[in-house]
């Protein structure tokens, strides 16, 4: 770089040294050490990571702040935050890693001249901790328990007020029944004529049932719709009125039986 340090560096600075120790030196006669290449060596820092995880790391490590994270994770204490727990969650050192660090901390020796560079030494710090990423798991586990729950007991109450709404609306049972018998009688002479129930995979399935006869087009949909309206007036409305059935099952499909287990 060009700086008035290489600068000086390179004209260097001619003082009398002598004279500089006789009007300096605590000791009379004792001479102060001479700067040499062994005095002036400077500390080699070592580094295994690539150049991104290294400045992962450090960005991690600004973001933590002052926090001594191998202690904090023993003890599980209020030292580091819930995000801040995520935080080391996510950078997690994946096994390639602890191996190059495991290694290259048999194949050197750290001492005055030689030392680790900040990325490194946290991770090999971090990485000492028995049980490290046991801990962090159960922590971020603790920090964030409450949080999962209310929202799985959402959910959960959710999907039951639909179930109960298929079990006890008089209204769905009424659409259900119609959408079976017009099965039945659509499929009369086949296997599939005599059907106890169906599949609610098979509602989905009643628009691509087109009408061959009539004066408009329309779709099996169009003919269901008609015939609860003819055989029971007014249920479809209490259906998709503000707080009916169809809130209630809507509300209740957007969530995956997987989830709430």
């Amino acid at each position: 770089r060009n700086t008035v340090w290489n600068e000086i560096d390179r004209e260097g600075a001619p003082i009398d040294t002598k004279q500089l120790e006789v009007l300096f030196c605590d000791e009379p006669g004792k001479r102060f050490a001479s700067p040499s290449p062994e005095n002036t060596e400077r500390v080699k820092k070592i580094q295994v990571l690539d150049a991104q995880r290294r400045r992962q790391v450090c960005v991690m490590l600004a973001r933590l702040g002052l926090c001594d994270v191998p202690r904090a994770l023993q003890q599980m204490d209020s030292a580091l935050d819930s995000e801040q727990v995520e935080l080391l969650l996510i950078n997690l050192p994946s096994e390639d890693e602890m191996k190059l660090l495991q290694r290259a901390k048999e194949e050197h020796v750290i001492d005055d001249l030689h030392v680790w560079d900040q990325a490194e030494e946290f991770l090999l710090n971090f990485i000492s901790v028995p049980q490290f990423e046991l801990r962090l798991r159960a922590w971020h586990f603790q920090n964030t328990f409450e949080e999962r729950f209310q929202t799985l007991d959402a959910a959960v109450r959710c999907v039951a007020q639909g179930c109960q709404s298929v079990l006890t609306s008089t209204c769905i049972r009424h659409l259900l029944g119609i959408v079976l018998y017009v099965g039945n009688y659509l499929n009369g002479g086949t296997p599939r004529g005599r059907a106890d129930g169906f599949a609610l995979d098979t509602l989905v399935l009643m628009r691509t049932v087109k009408m061959s006869q009539g004066d408009k087009a329309g779709s099996l949909v169009d003919y269901i719709t008609g015939q609860m309206e003819r055989v029971y007036p007014g249920d479809l409305h209490r259906v998709f009125a503000p707080g009916g059935d169809f809130e209630l099952l809507k509300a209740a499909a957007r969530h995956k039986a997987p989830d709430l287990a």
